[in-house]
């Protein structure tokens, strides 16, 4: 996908961690806001999913291993990826120690992907958020 393009391509044109990490980042923004559709975009989980497995994959197990068991504890899709984009920063840090400006390019991406699931958790803080398999309410 286009996070892992990003993520490639500029590690083609520099092994600089910093640009390689801002790449993903710009990967994601231009996937949720995209000029040519009034920068009303997607959500950028498989995006970000992307560029983080690209970025450093052993943090993506951890971040697997979350959105799985969300998923599998309480059906919310939402719930599951905003709780996984928040551990990615976590996990990568602990896990690969980068340095500061990548791991600040992590945290905004994660940032970017729970601020796009933002009606999300208004439904989930109502109760009116459809669980996996239930129909939209």
């Amino acid at each position: 996908g286009k996070g892992v393009a990003a993520v490639l391509l500029m590690r083609t044109v520099t092994p600089n961690p910093e640009w390689v990490a801002a790449a993903g980042l710009a990967a994601v923004v231009g996937h949720c806001f995209p000029v040519w559709l009034g920068f009303s975009g997607g959500k950028g989980v498989a995006t970000a999913a992307g560029v983080f497995f690209t970025l450093a994959w052993p943090p993506m197990l951890v971040v697997l291993a979350v959105w799985v068991a969300v998923l599998a504890l309480v059906r919310f899709v939402s719930l599951a990826s905003v709780l996984a984009a928040a551990a990615f920063p976590v996990a990568f840090y602990v896990l690969v120690r980068p340095g500061v400006l990548v791991e600040t390019c992590a945290v905004l991406t994660a940032a970017v992907v729970i601020w796009r699931h933002r009606a999300n958790l208004g439904r989930l803080a109502r109760g009116e958020e459809p669980r996996l398999g239930e129909a939209k309410r």
